[in-house]
């Protein structure tokens, strides 16, 4: 786990804020 890209790494982060928000 946390072996990801940075730009996959980023997207899947703000895609979870985007949810929480």
């Amino acid at each position: 786990t946390g072996r990801l890209p940075c730009p996959y790494n980023t997207a899947a982060l703000l895609a979870s804020f985007a949810v929480q928000s």
